[in-house]
C-alpha cells in the first residue's frame, strides 16, 4: 500500500468521501448501542486524518521517509 496514493486524488473528492463515511456512520450508530457508535466516530476520524494526511504528503516528505528506511510505505 503506498502513502502517495492519496496524493493522486482530487482533495475535494477525498472530503466528500469522508463527509459521506461520517453521516452513514453516524446514521447507523443512532441504531447500536453508544459502545459501537464511539467506535464508528474513532474509526471515521482515524480515517479522514490518514486520507487528509495522504492528501497533504507531495514528494519531498516521500522521498525523506524513504531515506529513512520507511520501505513498508513505499
Amino acid at each position: 500500500m503506498r502513502v502517495s496514493i492519496s496524493s493522486y486524488l482530487n482533495p475535494l473528492i477525498m472530503q466528500v468521501v469522508v463527509g459521506v463515511t461520517v453521516f452513514i456512520s453516524v446514521t447507523i450508530s443512532s441504531y447500536l448501542n453508544p459502545l459501537m457508535m464511539l467506535y464508528l466516530v474513532t474509526v471515521t476520524v482515524v480515517l479522514g486524518v490518514l486520507s487528509y494526511m495522504g492528501v497533504s504528503l507531495d514528494k519531498t516528505t516521500i522521498s525523506r521517509a524513504k531515506r529513512f528506511g520507511a520501505k513498508k510505505w513505499t
